[in-house]
């Protein structure tokens, strides 16, 4: 009898879940990438506190990963101008050590291989937006 309420809930919570994220628009926040560290909205990374870095193509977007494990999020994620990569790879390499290939845990591998399975690029290529900010 327990069984079915505890289905019951799990079902009722997984559809709140997928409301919430539907119905919730993202925050917009600017970032700014100086020679200490990286501004996000009100919030300053060091570079101290971060140890690599990488860059990949999601969207038909460069992303900038940075990788913070002192930090709650653990990783820093950015949307970076084509035209800006160079330069930001330039700075970034002075403080930080650059991965050409990320190194991947389990994680990441479940994640790539749903991506491949669901693949939701072709549907979102056309809706991002351009929410990217100058480096400083």
């Amino acid at each position: 009898f327990v069984k079915e309420w505890l289905l019951i809930g799990v079902v009722l919570a997984l559809v709140f879940v997928s409301y919430v994220l539907a119905a919730v628009e993202p925050e917009k926040l600017t970032y700014t990438v100086t020679t200490k560290g990286v501004w996000i909205g009100e919030q300053f990374h060091k570079f101290t506190e971060c140890t690599e870095y990488w860059f990949e193509e999601q969207l038909g977007h460069t992303l900038l990963i940075i990788i913070a494990p002192y930090t709650t999020a653990g990783r820093i994620n950015l949307v970076v101008h084509n035209s800006e990569k160079n330069k930001l790879d330039e700075l970034l390499r002075e403080k930080l050590i650059y991965r050409e290939k990320p190194l991947k845990n389990v994680i990441d591998g479940m994640a790539d291989w749903f991506k491949q399975k669901v693949p939701l690029e072709d549907e979102c290529a056309n809706q991002t937006t351009n929410n990217q900010a100058p480096i400083a």
